[in-house]
């Protein structure tokens, strides 16, 4: 990507349609499947006297070159001698890759460590056109050409405990030429001839087969390195046939990489004008520009360049992009590679880092292209770090625009490591774009991946930056660094490599004094011990009863099976004086998610223990706190008043204010939670946590409880908590007693609910009809249109744009209706009582909120300083928007709760019958529709009559652990409608018995 500005003026006059960063567009020349491995007949191989490998490197001539061949690459040579130069303490060796009248450049360092067992890196810079003597020589090279003296000797090289190739690809740029001007203007036509050049060195010096072999670069690198793995990794199937040995592809290693050019754009605008790295550098006016271009700069990549590959739409696209995203920075003349600093120098003749001149000096001395063996054919040519007609060729070819994601998933899928490292300060190729891919990128390892939180890792005890890893993909953010990592941070880039080499996880291994250990490719925060060590060996000392915590101050908890997360909890004695109460935080990193805690009023030693939620997404769990389930009720401006129906009447009781942005929950940076996969870790392990530290409670029966959009969220809360088990006990502690879950009107299946909504408006289902008879016609004739769309494109094939666009019909057609008529869609036996965006249809709202506003309230709770200035908001916009940008809630969890049932976790749901938002009929549509060994007895069961007092409190069905039940006379809100049905049913679930 250095390249890229250099060329930028000339190109703009050129080619209108050129990027600011400077790539055009490309046809892909080279097939893909062009096979330029000779193999033999099946009854002869290589290895039958045709072919001897020079097999040692000493023999090689300090003076002249030794040329090598191979009868199954029969149009590649190699050219090699030994050049004794940068780095005295080791052997080093240049030379070229001959394709016919091709020639590439390349140096060889061995390590300073153990070169005949050490791993071997092959390393490329980007661009495209730039030469890898800029990664020697500036960055992780045996030595540095810092000024006009020449080399000097560098320690922090890469070659401290590796054998490694630089190599300048492809023809063109560096010291590499063609006889008759040929070009390469693709990464797969480049590819070809890498792979044939690492399986001819290999070949002939055998000391290095078998080894581990990586392949390294950064910027440009990122578009390469995925493509040229990818070939060497095919190759291997036919070096086998072959009769050769297969390369022992380990990994690849990509820093501050161009893999997906289509996440990185947008993210120009959070580096310029957010403080994700440094305070914004572009002023306010440029920056809502950029914010108002950028939807328009998306979606018209994804329909030209993404969707459908338009060449001449596309680069129209990016011409845009390119103007409204990527000119403001350029304009502002700071470092594009480095953006705490101002460009030092014209970036055409610079790079922004002088340092580069005096590399392309060094390299045109007349001695050190002898020492070197640098063809005679350049002698009239001047060194440039990068070249101009390398770069325009592969933009006009469009090579950039063909993102390599999925080279990297593939190579993920057969065993190949990634590392994708990433200098906190680099705008050109960034942390954000980068992060994106990786969180997004679609393999079998992506859940367990992208639903990771980002950790620190250290050097020399002090953070270095974060990290996120599972499955063999390593994300991780260098602090301090910019484009050039070694460059920057050569200790810390140094560390990262050679705890990549060795496999160990860049936050190192566990120990009982740090709770911190390598992260198991089969969980994403829970950490074990070795086999033969369990936590109960280390100095981990629970907190036995809670009524040693201050009133006054938190006490925080930790547990090293959790390094990333911690709990805060204090005494907090309001709302109900019969029993104890509690208030605190879990602290993940940065993020701080708030909660209740309330004993039972019966026997809280013995007593099981409920953990509830509200919905949204996005609403605050004080709603079912202070409105419906809790010990205390805010109805009104007089404060709190004592619940006697509260469902802690027999069982402990959690309130938690999930995800991150919602109720008092908050974050330091910024950071949020857009999906239910990504919220659930932070769920478990905080359940675990809480149940190892207050060692009375371990054993109980605990159950998931909640209303709404929980129906989404807690069958996979639940199922991570049931998954996490296994884990807990293999660490030596003790698994979480998942009981059942118990959901109350939810959002478990959105397009069964969706088909719903007609039938609840228009047909005497729950009580007469609510709408006109005009609009329930065209309710009606809607319906079978908004189904087909929503099983064709979310059901049976999920597509993001088309669901969503099929969800928007449905909306318009089925929701709105109700939403425009007056009535509470909560319970449509009422009036909405103020407006649905201000009070939900219910006034308490308003007053929970504002007695959530007294500073002496959040004083007593323990809520954070940070929130002083901040209202109380019963429900989070901006988590909503978030979530449902996500497309969250088209991702049904009916699975997850027919995992859980077979597994023999209990399941209520229980429905109040006059809500329409999330409405009895739906929910009892998909219960009975669900796929699971009971599920044949259950549909098969006739509703039942249930009561409460002698009188009908509703109907049920139950079977083999499922329970469906309907509460008639209520609405969305069970508890607050019917308190005394909702504490009978819970009652009689907990207890075992039937309703």
């Amino acid at each position: 990507m250095l390249l890229i500005l250099s060329y930028l003026s000339k190109l703009r006059k050129m080619w209108p349609i050129t990027l600011q960063w400077g790539l055009l567009l490309g046809v892909v020349a080279a097939s893909a499947r062009q096979n330029i491995l000779q193999v033999p007949n099946s009854y002869q191989s290589y290895d039958h006297g045709l072919f001897k490998p020079a097999e040692d490197l000493s023999i090689l001539s300090e003076t002249e070159f030794t040329t090598l061949s191979h009868p199954a690459f029969p149009r590649y040579g190699v050219r090699i001698k030994k050049s004794t130069f940068c780095d005295e303490t080791v052997k080093s060796y240049t030379g070229y890759i001959d394709i016919e009248a091709r020639h590439l450049f390349f140096y060889f360092f061995e390590s300073r460590n153990d070169p005949d067992k050490d791993d071997v890196i092959f390393w490329t810079n980007g661009g495209p056109g730039c030469s890898s003597s800029l990664g020697l020589f500036m960055e992780l090279g045996p030595c540095r050409v810092l000024d006009a003296n020449g080399t000097k000797f560098h320690p922090e090289s890469w070659n401290s405990n590796a054998n490694i190739f630089f190599v300048d690809q492809p023809i063109g740029v560096g010291f590499s030429y063609a006889e008759y001007g040929e070009t390469v203007g693709t990464t797969e036509e480049a590819a070809k001839d890498i792979a044939s050049f690492v399986s001819i060195f290999f070949e002939h010096f055998t000391k290095f087969k078998g080894r581990a072999f990586h392949m390294a670069g950064e910027s440009y690198g990122g578009r390469y390195i995925p493509v040229f793995a990818s070939e060497v990794y095919d190759q291997n199937a036919r070096l086998v046939e072959a009769g050769l040995t297969p390369i022992n592809l380990a990994s690849i290693m990509i820093g501050n990489g161009i893999t997906d050019f289509f996440s990185m754009i947008p993210s120009y605008f959070d580096m310029a004008c957010t403080p994700v790295s440094v305070p914004p550098i572009l002023d306010i006016s440029t920056c809502v520009r950029m914010k108002q271009a950028l939807p328009r700069c998306q979606k018209w990549m994804k329909e030209s360049c993404v969707d459908q590959f338009d060449s001449m739409s596309c680069g129209a696209a990016m011409s845009f992009c390119d103007a409204e995203i990527g000119a403001p920075f350029f304009n502002s003349k700071k470092n594009p590679y480095d953006i705490s600093k101002d460009c030092e120098g014209e970036i055409s003749d610079t790079l922004c880092y002088p340092v580069t001149k005096h590399i392309s000096s060094y390299l045109d001395r007349p001695s050190v292209r002898k020492l070197l063996g640098v063809s005679d054919s350049l002698n009239t040519t001047k060194f440039t770090s990068c070249s101009n007609n390398v770069g325009r060729d592969f933009a006009f070819n469009m090579d950039e625009f063909h993102p390599t994601q999925y080279h990297v998933a593939a190579l993920l899928e057969r065993g190949i490591k990634a590392l994708i490292y990433v200098g906190r300060n680099d705008w050109i190729c960034n942390h954000v774009g980068n992060e994106k891919w990786t969180s997004q990128l679609e393999w079998s390892g992506g859940a367990a991946f992208s639903t990771q939180a980002l950790r620190e890792w250290n050097v020399g005890g002090k953070k270095a930056g974060m990290t996120r890893s599972a499955n063999g993909l390593t994300f991780a953010t260098i602090d301090g660094a910019g484009h050039m990592v070694p460059y920057d941070k050569p200790k810390e880039s140094l560390e990262l490599i050679n705890r990549w080499l060795s496999g160990q996880e860049l936050t190192l291994q566990w120990s009982c004094v740090l709770g911190i250990i390598t992260t198991s490719a089969q969980q994403t925060f829970l950490e074990l011990p070795s086999r033969h060590n369990s936590f109960d060996q280390c100095p981990f000392n629970p907190i036995e009863d809670l009524s040693v915590l201050s009133e006054t101050e938190f006490t925080t908890l930790g547990h090293p099976a959790f390094p990333s997360y911690g709990v805060r909890i204090k005494k907090s004695s309001f709302c109900d004086a019969t029993v104890k109460s509690y208030t605190g935080y879990i602290d993940i990193e940065a993020r701080h998610l708030f909660f209740y805690f309330f004993e039972s009023r019966s026997d809280p030693d013995k007593d099981d223990v409920i953990f509830w939620i509200n919905g949204g997404p996005g609403c605050s769990s004080s709603m079912g706190l202070f409105m419906e389930l809790g010990p205390c009720r805010i109805l009104d401006a007089n404060g709190t008043k004592f619940h006697p129906e509260s469902w802690n009447s027999n069982a402990n009781i959690f309130f938690l204010d999930q995800p991150v942005g919602v109720g008092f929950s908050y974050a330091d940076y910024g950071e949020s939670v857009s999906t239910t996969e990504q919220a659930s870790k932070d769920i478990a392990a905080f359940v675990a946590i809480f149940f190892e530290h207050f060692s009375k409670f371990k054993g109980r029966a605990f159950h998931m409880a909640g209303e709404s959009y929980a129906g989404r969220y807690l069958p996979v809360f639940a199922a991570d908590i049931y998954d996490q088990n296994a884990r807990l006990v293999e660490a030596g502690l003790t698994p979480v007693n998942l009981t059942s879950i118990m959901i109350g009107n939810g959002l478990t299946d959105f397009f069964t609910m969706m088909a719903s909504y007609f039938e609840m408006a228009c047909t005497p289902m729950a009580v007469a009809p609510i709408l006109d008879i005009n609009t329930c016609v065209r309710m009606k004739q809607a319906l079978p249109r908004c189904k087909a769309w929503t099983q064709s494109f979310c059901i049976d094939q999920f597509d993001s744009m088309m669901c969503d666009a099929a969800m928007g019909f449905c909306s318009s057609e089925m929701w709105d209706p109700v939403f425009a008529s007056g009535i509470n869609p909560y319970d449509i036996s009422q009036e909405c009582d103020g407006g649905v965006d201000d009070t939900l249809c219910y006034p308490a709202i308003e007053h929970i909120s504002n007695y959530l506003d007294r500073s002496s309230v959040r004083k007593a709770l323990g809520v954070s300083d940070t929130l002083n200035s901040t209202k109380f908001s019963a429900c989070s916009k901006e988590v909503e928007h978030a979530f449902f940008s996500g497309m969250d809630q088209y991702h049904p969890t009916s699975n997850h709760v027919a995992a859980l049932l077979e597994r023999k976790v209990k399941v209520l749901i229980f429905v109040g019958k006059n809500d329409w938002v999330c409405n009895y009929l739906g929910n009892e549509r998909w219960t009975m529709d669900l796929d699971w060994s009971g599920g044949e007895e259950f549909s098969g069961k006739p509703l039942r009559e249930w009561s409460v007092d002698g009188k009908k409190a509703g109907m049920t069905r139950s079977a083999q652990g499922l329970t469906f039940a309907i509460i008639e006379g209520s609405g969305h809100m069970v508890p607050y409608d019917k308190p005394e049905e909702s504490l009978e049913m819970v009652n009689r679930w907990l207890s075992g018995k039937e309703l």
